[in-house]
């Protein structure tokens, strides 16, 4: 059952397709209530304040991304396919929706979000789910076992890290003429060499 009331519910879908069309920097209660169809002071019955509005929208978002990865990793036959289908979800989640990319992974509102308490326990299951994926990989010797899991996780993390800020800043396509598709392959052959055995 959802600890949100179905017109939070409702406020939260259409927050995500505001999110998805405008970005969070074009993310107001104002703008929200004029998308749903009602005044902005209404808005803020269903939530405190407009944080907490984009606090649920950032828990909605790490849920779909937790959604799409636990999918996609179903039927990866060892660690090693499994972390690598993580990079790519990354790299498709950040070309495929990337205002919800921008909030999960590089907005400033992270920093914010990190210091919520309530959040921890969705970060520990989702970036939990994440990590156990370099621990499986470890324990079943597909990857490299002269770093620890958590090494391992934090070098591809930053790699994924920064193909999603080239992607999303467009500079580097702009300047090289190379394509998202480009850095997404380039980015998974970086992952793969970083978990690889040696």
């Amino acid at each position: 059952m959802s600890r949100l009331s179905s017109r939070q519910q409702e406020l939260i879908a259409a927050a995500v397709r505001l999110l998805d069309r405008k970005g969070i920097e074009g993310f107001t209660m104002r703008s929200l209530a004029a998308e749903v169809g009602m005044s902005a002071m209404a808005a803020y019955k269903h939530f405190e304040n407009q944080h907490a509005l984009q606090l649920e929208l950032w828990r909605w978002c790490v849920q779909d991304f937790k959604k799409r990865l636990e999918k996609k990793v179903i039927n990866a036959k060892n660690g090693n396919e499994a972390i690598l289908l993580l990079g790519h979800l990354f790299i498709e989640y950040t070309i495929d929706v990337p205002q919800r990319a921008r909030l999960l992974f590089l907005s400033s509102f992270i920093q914010d979000v990190w210091k919520d308490q309530a959040s921890d326990l969705i970060n520990a299951k989702t970036w939990g789910f994440a990590f156990s994926l370099f621990v499986r990989g470890y324990d079943d010797g597909s990857v490299r076992q002269d770093l620890m899991p958590e090494a391992l996780f934090a070098s591809v993390y930053a790699q994924l890290i920064g193909t999603s800020v080239l992607i999303l800043s467009g500079r580097y396509q702009h300047r090289a003429g190379t394509p998202n598709n480009v850095l997404h392959k380039n980015a998974i052959a970086r992952i793969s060499e970083l978990i690889d055995m040696r």
